[in-house]
């Protein structure tokens, strides 16, 4: 299955459509299977621009600035990690963004090696408690 393939009709990928009706759920399970956060419909609208559920405006917000933490090489981004329960952080650390890069590949990319360390180490934790 493809978490990514867009309908022919209006482009929307099952993120934006889980997005649009609050199922932060399947919203999680999407991402942790790779879902792009920020893929646009035809429309040019991003999931977090349909969500109208704040449980799900805040997962995808916060999606939005670790990648962005991971690409400026912002340590703030291990405590949002930390903060955030196991779900949530499988969730992030598998989403991807519209290059179809995760957390860990935009870190690495941009020689953010010590904030990499850090991540590894917690998806080595994450892993244990399985």
């Amino acid at each position: 299955m493809d978490s990514n393939a867009k309908s022919a009709a209006s482009g929307s990928t099952s993120l934006h459509v889980a997005a649009s009706n609050g199922y932060l759920e399947i919203v999680k399970s999407l991402m942790k299977h790779g879902a792009i956060y920020n893929i646009k419909n035809k429309e040019g609208k991003i999931p977090l621009d349909l969500s109208k559920y704040q449980s799900v405006t805040d997962l995808l917000q916060l999606v939005e600035e670790l990648f962005k933490d991971a690409k400026k090489g912002n340590i703030e981004i291990i405590s949002k990690l930390k903060a955030v329960n196991a779900d949530e952080f499988v969730a992030a650390m598998y989403a991807r963004n519209d290059q179809r890069n995760t957390l860990l590949q935009v870190t690495i990319s941009n020689k953010h090696m010590n904030i990499t360390g850090e991540i590894l180490k917690m998806l080595k934790m994450s892993n244990q408690n399985l």
